[in-house]
């Protein structure tokens, strides 16, 4: 199941899914109009990804285990016959997946599918098959003999280091991408981090403690003003009312006798005023 992955993954055409998949990709970025610049690189990474599977076999499975792997055993069934589906499901599904009879591609878009064996004959599938078997002969040729040096022990340093120091440090070392990250990109973001922070202590935290020290202050204003103004005012008028209607409801005793001599000190003003003015 491993080797199966390994050939699917690397991409080797008419027997693995992996290959029909790769072969589209292949077909379709190199129809690409604004550059070809993509499709080469996949042509590179076709050989590459068929390199480093080899070498990953090579390692795994040939030669002398390494220490911690001398006494390494076959996984459970639970992980077994999962990786015996897929392996059935890479080779399987390269069936429906080829030129020559595409019936997922046909299913997925609706149309009619027809089976033609001459549409298998294709120049990217020789390509495709140039690249992959140059992937894994180099892959083969460099690390054959990777699994076994002194005394039957692995070794430690890798064959691409003894044939290309410059180049497998350049690729140990992950092209540097980290390094150029870590300068660029993490260091805006540290700068954009720390600048953000002292705008939020110094500027916009001032800011809203300035905004709320007015609102504190024209809250303090507002409320003097309901208190000792409105309130107040409202208070005097309502003890105003309660006192004046005391009053009329104090001459409004229901007695004859006090309203006739309301009536009589009325009409004595009365009289009196009527005499001043005459």
């Amino acid at each position: 199941t491993y080797a199966i992955g390994m050939m699917a993954l690397s991409g080797v055409p008419l027997l693995f899914s992996g290959g029909w998949t790769k072969e589209e990709i292949l077909h379709d970025i190199g129809h690409w109009p604004p550059s070809r610049a993509p499709y080469y690189l996949m042509l590179a990474g076709v050989v590459l990804t068929a390199l480093y599977m080899t070498r990953q076999i090579i390692y795994v499975f040939l030669g002398k285990p390494r220490a911690v792997a001398e006494h390494a055993h076959e996984s459970a069934r639970v992980m077994t016959m999962p990786l015996i589906v897929l392996a059935l499901g890479a080779i399987l599904l390269s069936v429906v997946l080829t030129p020559a009879w595409p019936w997922l591609h046909a299913y997925l878009s609706g149309e009619s599918v027809h089976f033609e064996i001459a549409r298998l004959i294709q120049p990217m599938l020789f390509v495709s098959l140039v690249l992959v078997s140059a992937g894994i002969g180099v892959g083969f040729w460099m690390y054959r003999k990777a699994g076994m040096q002194d005394g039957d022990r692995p070794s430690e340093i890798d064959p691409l280091e003894y044939a290309q120091p410059a180049l497998f440090r350049f690729l140990a070392n992950k092209m540097w991408v980290d390094e150029l990250y870590a300068h660029t990109v993490i260091a805006f973001s540290w700068m954009a981090a720390r600048l953000s922070d002292w705008l939020d202590r110094y500027f916009w935290d001032g800011l809203v403690r300035g905004f709320g020290a007015i609102g504190q202050l024209f809250a303090t204003f507002t409320t003097g003003v309901d208190e000792r103004g409105i309130n107040a005012g409202a208070d005097e008028t309502t003890v105003a009312a309660r006192g004046l209607g005391r009053l009329m409801s104090a001459a409004h005793s229901g007695q004859i006798q006090v309203y006739l001599g309301v009536i009589a000190i009325g009409m004595l003003a009365l009289l009196l005023l009527y005499a001043w003015l005459a």
